[in-house]
């Protein structure tokens, strides 16, 4: 995650950012807002 040397010490993505392609498997309705770009990732 880009952002994570200033996120909070204790911030439970600081370390680990949450997996939205998982997410979006997991939750149908959650898909709906999630798209793959040309590279792959989740967006």
């Amino acid at each position: 995650m880009a952002l994570s040397k200033s996120m909070h010490a204790r911030n439970r993505y600081k370390d680990k950012p949450p997996d939205f392609a998982y997410l979006a498997t997991k939750y149908p309705d959650f898909k709906q807002h999630v798209q793959i770009n040309l590279n792959g990732r989740v967006r």
